[in-house]
């Protein structure tokens, strides 16, 4: 609730003073800067008890496969194709061909191992090579953990792993037998795939990214199926709420979104509905409606967009390609 209110007041505000005459010309940064007010806040996409940034399970019984969303890179590893072209961090080694594969969930832009029993898998025969890296691409420390060089995102920096042991008080198994990081707040990240196959195979956290991966313990680092303890009972009444994750982040920016990925986007206004007070909604992944972003007062050229990897909405101008104008904008569904 503590973000609906902000965006409402921060929108209110905004609406108040364009009556005025006052409006600023560029919308897209006043909306960045509400944006990052709502990333301030909360840093979970689905929660429920030690759950942080968790799968909608729910949501993804519902979804078709989409192999062009992952790929086979490095160490034969599955890496999620992010909506800016990137690829970013790993989640596990393709070592065990069909029905083993991988897929991503785009809202939190990470991937997880899976088999073919879930409808939303790739398999490992489908999944595709990454992007060829050039030749001398450098490593940089990435900014949300991890290195970027080439195409590659806050991937694993695997010449430090080689030289790293297993811990096994950094992962446990939880939902849908599933792998989950256990984060340095004591709260579980994102899982990366199901420990369905026993030792030899196990999973590990990286540390850096705070994300966690498939492996087999050929690696040194690789914590084994039969150690990996149990994650914390959750309480039954643990709530599930949505908030923002993904994004950027930059100097005192968290989760802000990546401008020049935006710059080559077109339009798309099937991702943004006009609902309650006339506020912009974003229609996120899971079919549910997010946190508004502003109220559409003005008629074209303003509108709005949404940002998939924060899967947040902003107001703008039609000055910028990727902008919805308000003729376009839909009604939300009925509730």
């Amino acid at each position: 609730m503590k973000v609906i209110f902000a965006g409402t007041y921060l929108a209110f505000a905004h609406a108040d003073s364009c009556q005025s005459g006052e409006c600023a010309a560029d919308e897209a940064s006043l909306l960045q800067a509400q944006i990052n007010k709502h990333s301030a806040d909360v840093d979970q996409e689905w929660a429920a008890g030690y759950y942080s940034t968790n799968f909608d399970w729910d949501a993804l019984a519902h979804q078709g496969m989409n192999c062009s969303e992952v790929c086979i890179g490095e160490r034969d590893q599955c890496y999620p194709i992010k909506d800016n072209g990137y690829m970013g961090t790993p989640c596990g080694v393709l070592s065990e061909g069909n029905p083993q594969g991988c897929f991503m969930n785009s809202p939190t832009q990470t991937c997880a191992l899976c088999t073919s029993e879930q409808p939303y898998c790739c398999p490992s025969s489908k999944v595709k090579p990454c992007k060829k890296q050039p030749n001398g691409a450098t490593s940089t420390k990435a900014a949300g953990g991890g290195v970027d060089h080439g195409s590659y995102q806050n991937d694993f920096d695997w010449q430090v792993l080689a030289n790293t042991k297993p811990d096994s008080s950094e992962v446990c198994r939880g939902d849908e037998d599933q792998c989950y990081p256990v984060n340095a707040d004591g709260y579980l990240g994102s899982p990366c795939g199901v420990l369905s196959s026993g030792d030899p195979q196990g999973c590990f956290m990286n540390g850096p990214t705070q994300t966690c991966a498939l492996c087999t313990t050929a690696q040194s680092y690789c914590v084994a199926t039969s150690k990996v303890p149990r994650c914390k009972k959750q309480k039954k009444s643990a709530p599930v709420y949505a908030g923002v994750t993904g994004g950027v982040s930059h100097g005192g920016y968290q989760n802000d979104f990546d401008w020049k990925a935006l710059a080559l986007k077109g339009m798309n206004c099937s991702e943004v509905c006009r609902g309650e007070s006339n506020q912009c909604y974003p229609i996120k992944d899971n079919g549910y409606m997010g946190s508004p972003c502003g109220v559409l007062s003005q008629g074209d050229p303003q509108g709005c967009f949404m940002n998939s990897p924060t899967q947040t909405c902003a107001l703008c101008t039609t000055e910028q390609p990727y902008c919805c104008p308000s003729s376009k904008v839909e009604p939300c569904k009925k509730q």
